[in-house]
């Protein structure tokens, strides 16, 4: 029991629906509400306000609940305020939704639709039309009776800018260059789940950044402000945000010195503060972010000199890039206490608004020692390969070109440098760091011995690492599946030309398949099951004559499937099956008169298995599967062609025995068995010999 006046909202639990299961005791303040006037909804979808809502109606709940969330009850009294829009439009235009809604839906919905009125749209329906017709980049929010995380970008080319968990809670807002004005109302932050906040490249403004940023503490990782027209100090609750990787507050007018508190921010691994108007010292404190992998903050008026400790950040720890306002004759920063050599990267002149690179001489003088020689070497053999812009900014390539200068030994004009770069380049790009979240087997890998040596015979896995290399010690096998990669193949990796064996399955990889795979003109399997790689199959793939099996399985490729497949004449096994492939199938596929594998099941290919490649079960194919079963299959197979069936609930069925126009009765996998010597060769390319020890 609860006395009278004392709770707010008394719940069943004996209802077992989530939305209605709560009913509000009392109705919001008149005081804390817009005016009657102004809350007059359609006769058709919502009570009026001429007179006070029973309690425990809709209304009221949806109003106590606004209420409650709304950081300053006086902007409810203003009819023009952003929040007082978002009151009205939820209790108006979107009340057949929003009375659906539990406490947490309602406290998020009505803080993204504050931002989204605080930044961007007009009060009525007709101007906010009138607006998209104006600016096609406006986030859109008058589709009635979507969810919030669906909301995007107006016009026929719409951009996600909401992002959200399995449980429907905004984790990310992707809101860079939309055109977007205005301050940022303090309801954003009460999206305590959100792990990145992207305002980049848009027109804010705001003296203030409100102490309730403090309440993103828990999720927040990337925080992005970067070119916007802020003007703030920074407040010590930005301090507070301790899980931040990335912070970008560059090409702002921000203001004031900065806290020893940064050096509570130890996850950083971007601090980008660049073109503002910050005063004081380099704070010792910085010595503390051993994650920072780049500091920019040139052109400020930071003043004296940057601590050794800082320093040291460029040699014992990840620090890659360093800018500062080192550059000129009357430069305000000394970089270093000692003027260390290897200290800032980048040292920017405040007069003439020029930057130079503090790099190593490519022509020594006669008296510069061999390891600055070497160093020197190296890294413009690095900047050829990578790209001086690439080099700088990339954390993987400048973490292993800092590798080969501090702790390899690898002479730079060595023929077998480049692929050395490359694999460094891989490891680094891909989690590749010695701890227990990187590489499950590091097989090696960095080791001062030659690059065919990083590799590592594993009892239960086999041979884990650079397997293989041909007479010239260039790799041609490379074996990391179920290695617990993860990131994204960096575009150093097809530079490995004598590449025949590329195995990737099983791991936490992301990206695309970068166009540039064509210069791996000698592979023959590529095997990259079971990640999480995304984008289409480049057609440049098919310039690959070689190709014997391409396994893309269960990962997030899209797209639709080009004819130019039927060019790869030597293709054995072909494994698309779980993605998100469209459109119909190339009968060009039967072209391959050695195909004796394809499963295309799990896509949303439509139409009917072309005869061309149904002909082919007369001679090499042994299995081809694909989305022909269930009520309403979304292929068609003939009788015969297909060997699996399987539905839209992925359940799979033997179809060899029945044609596709009628209901196909759940049986047994099919019964064809592949002559021995292929699955032996198919199961040594992803273990190993160790397939063929007794009791492995």
């Amino acid at each position: 029991t609860c006395p009278n006046g004392c709770c707010t909202e008394c719940c069943d639990r004996n209802n077992s629906n989530d939305r209605s299961r709560c009913q509000a005791l009392i109705s919001p303040p008149a005081s804390s509400l817009p005016t009657t006037t102004q809350l007059v909804a359609p006769p058709s979808t919502t009570p009026t306000f001429s007179q006070q809502p029973p309690i425990g109606s809709p209304t009221t709940v949806l109003s106590q609940t606004i209420t409650n969330v709304v950081v300053d009850k006086a902007t409810l009294r203003n009819e023009d305020s952003p929040q007082s829009l978002a009151f009205k439009w939820l209790l108006e235009e979107d009340f057949e939704y929003s009375q659906q809604l539990n406490v947490a839906e309602i406290e998020q919905r009505y803080a993204l639709t504050v931002m989204i009125f605080a930044t961007a749209l007009a009060s009525s329906p007709t101007q906010r039309q009138e607006q998209l017709q104006q600016n096609q980049q406006l986030v859109w929010i008058d589709t009635l009776g979507m969810h919030e995380c669906k909301w995007t970008t107006g016009g026929q080319v719409t951009r996600k800018v909401i992002e959200c968990d399995g449980q429907m809670r905004v984790i990310r807002l992707l809101f860079s260059a939309l055109d977007l004005t205005g301050t940022i109302p303090p309801e954003l932050y009460t999206l305590t789940r959100l792990r990145t906040l992207d305002l980049r490249d848009n027109d804010f403004t705001g003296t203030e950044l409100s102490p309730l940023i403090s309440n993103l503490s828990n999720a927040l990782t990337k925080l992005d402000f970067a070119n916007n027209g802020f003007s703030f100090t920074l407040p010590p609750e930005l301090y507070s945000l301790t899980n931040l990787k990335v912070l970008d507050l560059g090409q702002n007018e921000l203001k004031g010195s900065l806290l020893e508190e940064v050096g509570n921010l130890t996850e950083l691994t971007l601090l980008n503060l660049r073109y503002n108007l910050f005063i004081g010292e380099i704070p010792s404190e910085f010595a503390e972010l051993t994650q920072l992998e780049q500091l920019t903050i040139e052109f400020n008026s930071f003043e004296g000199t940057i601590p050794s400790s800082v320093c040291k950040l460029r040699t014992e720890s990840l620090l890659t890039t360093f800018r500062s306002d080192c550059g000129g004759s009357d430069s305000r920063i000394v970089c270093g206490e000692n003027n260390e050599p290897l200290c800032c990267t980048t040292c920017c002149d405040q007069n003439d608004g020029s930057c130079t690179k503090v790099t190593l001489s490519p022509n020594p003088s006669p008296t510069s020692s061999p390891i600055t020689l070497r160093a020197s070497q190296i890294l413009n053999a690095a900047l050829e390969i990578s790209g001086s812009g690439v080099l700088m900014e990339d954390t993987p390539q400048s973490r292993a070109v800092r590798w080969m200068i501090q702790d390899d030994s690898e002479d730079p004009d060595s023929e077998g440098f480049n692929e050395r770069y490359a694999l460094a380049v891989l490891y680094f790009s891909t989690g590749g760091d010695g701890s227990e979240n990187g590489w499950s087997y590091e097989a090696n890998w960095l080791s001062e011995g030659h690059i065919c040596d990083w590799n590592d015979e594993l009892e239960l896995i086999g041979n884990v690492g650079v397997t293989f290399c041909d007479g010239n010690d260039q790799v041609t096998r490379l074996n990391l599946s179920s290695n617990n990669l993860a990131g994204s193949l960096p575009k150093e990796i097809y530079m490995l030309s004598s590449l025949t064996f590329l195995n990737l399955y099983g791991n936490s990889l992301s990206g695309t398949i970068n166009p540039m795979i064509s210069n791996l003109s000698k592979l023959r399997y590529l095997l990259v099951a079971l990640n999480e790689m995304t984008g289409n199959i480049p057609v440049e793939l098919f310039d690959i004559g070689d190709l014997s099996k391409v396994v893309l399985k269960q990962n997030y490729f899209s797209g639709t499937i080009s004819n130019r497949i039927g060019e790869l004449s030597a293709l054995e096994v072909l494994h698309l099956d779980g993605n998100q492939f469209t459109g119909t199938i190339p009968s060009t596929i039967g072209n391959l008169e050695y195909l004796q594998e394809v499963s295309l099941e799990g896509n949303d290919l439509v139409g009917i298995i072309p005869s061309q490649i149904c002909s082919l079960r007369d001679s090499s194919l042994i299995l081809i599967s694909s989305d022909c079963a269930g009520t309403s299959p979304q292929l068609e197979c003939q009788q015969g062609c297909c060997t699996k069936c399987c539905d839209e609930e992925f359940a799979c069925v033997d179809a060899t025995t029945q044609p596709t126009s009628s209901p196909i009765q759940l049986t047994t996998f099919p019964t064809i068995t592949p002559p021995l010597s292929f699955i032996e060769e198919t199961l040594r390319e992803v273990s190993g010999d160790v397939v063929l020890e007794e009791g492995s």
